[in-house]
């Protein structure tokens, strides 16, 4: 629709409110009716104009189209009374003594009335018009009419800013001048025609905007029927290429997931609060020995060992009331064989038909075994050192105690003193320059030891002792030296008296 088209309307329209909002509809019709009778006295005095209602209708129509029905009907109602006083047979007087005039009167009274009620309608109608071509304008998608001739007839706003067109410059005009070439013939005339033979038309196309680039657009095409059958097409098009892009992006994402799943090594499931799988990845049921259809099938008290059975049932009571739940659950494979499993769960209500537990779970068997091994082995060498018959002391790389054995605290006086994580040199200030070096060596990675060594300790007395230094390890780094030392001071001082 042109400006000119509209403003004409526009104005018309406001004056109306304007009108309709002061209160001034009974204002207007009077002031209306008396310039008619001024018109009408002076049509008779200057040109002998002989007194009809010709000119009250035009005057009613006017009043109508711009305060409204009401004000037509009042106006309609004046001009009967204006024209009884002015030129009834009893002139200058409200009464109407002629069968004729009152006929007339009715008469002008009904046609008046009707006029009022016909162009209230038409006004409302273009009220209505008008308020559909706002919401028509406001619309972010693209809205353009055209004729059978494919030229445009209306245009909105995301029209024309997509194509960076002006109204004028497009109103009038064909769409082969106003589409990219080829465009029309090969995708948009087909379609169109099928439209005009009464259908509606929905596709989808890729197209190339000058200042926009290429859009996926969802269009449709609505038939608007004339008196000839549809001789009109209203045309939506919807810019869906952020869409599209956003559910690629979430199909990418969902891929990526679906396929991290697919291939995780660690157990990721659903399952409900009776119990039952509602979904599993390959890996956990590869592990067990069974297909995934078969784990969706079974009972999941079914997999654990029985004595875990009953943490499963406070598993399910903890995890519905706090929402979240973390720890281990045995589990037996197919072939009998036990697994453990570390897991971490959450419990999902919203968005869901009934409350979903989301799992995630690995297989820590080895781990558990492996630190029971080492827990084992670790208990093993503190027996052996508590108990052994010789002096031993183990330290770490910065020569601190991190265990000795009973014989090292004797032979050495100790006693009953808290040494764990004392430095050795702090504890034996006198410890020579040597014995240093030596403790330096095996740090390094070498073995040694000493047959007879003298110690002359810090209160005078002289001890000779036999030792061993050895590295030890700790995740495959040296973690410190283990000391094996025997007081053998007694079979010296003997060897001297035989000398």
């Amino acid at each position: 629709m042109s400006s000119a088209d509209r403003t004409g309307p526009i104005v018309f329209v406001s004056t109306a409110r304007w009108l309709r909002t002061q209160s001034y509809r009974d204002v207007s019709a009077l002031v209306a009716v008396c310039a008619a009778v001024a018109a009408q006295r002076g049509l008779e005095v200057e040109i002998g104009f002989p007194h009809s209602f010709l000119l009250f209708y035009p005057t009613i129509l006017i009043v109508s189209l711009l305060a409204g029905f009401w004000a037509g009907v009042t106006a309609t109602l004046l001009s009967a009374l204006a024209s009884v006083h002015f030129y009834s047979g009893t002139l200058n007087s409200l009464i109407v003594s002629d069968e004729t005039e009152r006929v007339g009167v009715a008469l002008f009274a009904v046609v008046g009335i009707a006029i009022s009620w016909l162009a209230a309608s038409v006004q409302e109608r273009a009220n209505r018009l008008q308020e559909f071509e706002k919401v028509v304008e406001g619309l972010e998608e693209m809205i353009v009419v055209v004729d059978r001739n494919y030229r445009y007839l209306i245009a909105n706003r995301a029209f024309l800013n997509y194509r960076g067109m002006k109204r004028e410059e497009l109103i009038g005009r064909s769409i082969p001048e106003i589409l990219n070439p080829g465009v029309f013939e090969t995708t948009i005339k087909d379609k169109l025609n099928e439209c005009f033979r009464g259908n509606i038309v929905q596709f989808e196309m890729r197209y190339r905007y000058p200042n926009r680039g290429e859009r996926d657009l969802v269009i449709s095409y609505f038939p608007i029927e004339g008196p000839s059958g549809a001789d009109r097409v209203a045309c939506v098009l919807r810019d869906v290429t952020e869409q599209k892009q956003a559910e690629a992006a979430s199909r990418e994402s969902e891929d990526r997931y679906r396929d991290l799943v697919e291939h995780s090594e660690e157990l990721v499931c659903t399952h409900d609060l009776s119990g039952n799988f509602l979904s599993v990845n390959p890996a956990p049921a590869r592990l067990l020995g069974y297909e995934v259809d078969e784990l969706l099938r079974m009972p999941m008290r079914k997999l654990i060992v029985p004595e875990f059975r009953a943490q499963f049932d406070q598993y399910i009571d903890r995890i519905s009331e706090r929402r979240s739940d973390c720890g281990l659950l045995g589990v037996m494979a197919k072939d009998g064989r036990r697994r453990l499993w570390e897991y971490r769960n959450t419990l999902g209500t919203e968005g869901v038909a009934s409350p979903v537990v989301r799992g995630v779970a690995h297989d820590v068997t080895e781990r558990k075994q492996a630190e029971d091994a080492l827990r084992r082995s670790e208990q093993r060498m503190q027996l052996f050192i508590e108990h052994a018959p010789a002096g031993a002391a183990v330290l770490d790389r910065e020569m601190r105690y991190v265990q000795a054995s009973r014989r090292w605290r004797e032979d050495y006086g100790l006693g009953d003193r808290e040494i764990i994580g004392i430095s050795h040199y702090e504890l034996f200030p006198e410890i020579p320059e040597r014995w240093k070096e030596a403790h330096r060596r095996c740090l390094a990675g070498e073995v040694l030891r000493e047959e007879h060594d003298r110690f002359d300790r810090a209160d005078g007395t002289v001890q000779w002792i036999r030792w061993e230094l050895h590295p030890w390890y700790e995740k495959g780094q040296i973690g410190g030296i283990a000391i094996f030392a025997e007081d053998v001071t007694a079979r010296e001082v003997a060897a001297d008296d035989l000398r």
